[in-house]
């Protein structure tokens, strides 16, 4: 038969409470550990936005004088 009631001593509640405290202490150094990943990998993907943007920017810059360019070396080449 199953007993109905556990009786516990002040000493094993203490070393419960205690235990859970560490537990919670883990939890909550775990908790800002990730947070902190998170708010990097957030600042290295505006990061990689931002040099995708200006590589974007500077790509729509130089079409103009490849465009020219090829235009030139059509130019020369064809009689």
């Amino acid at each position: 038969m199953i007993p109905l009631f556990v009786y516990f001593t002040a000493a094993d509640l203490q070393q419960e409470v205690e235990n859970l405290a560490l537990r919670l202490f883990y939890v909550n150094n775990a908790k800002e550990d990730v947070r902190s990943d998170i708010n990097v990998m957030k600042r290295a993907a505006e990061r990689a936005d931002a040099e995708v943007s200006a590589a974007e920017s500077q790509k729509q810059k130089q079409v103009p004088y490849i465009c020219c360019w090829l235009t030139h070396i059509n130019d020369v080449t064809m009689p």
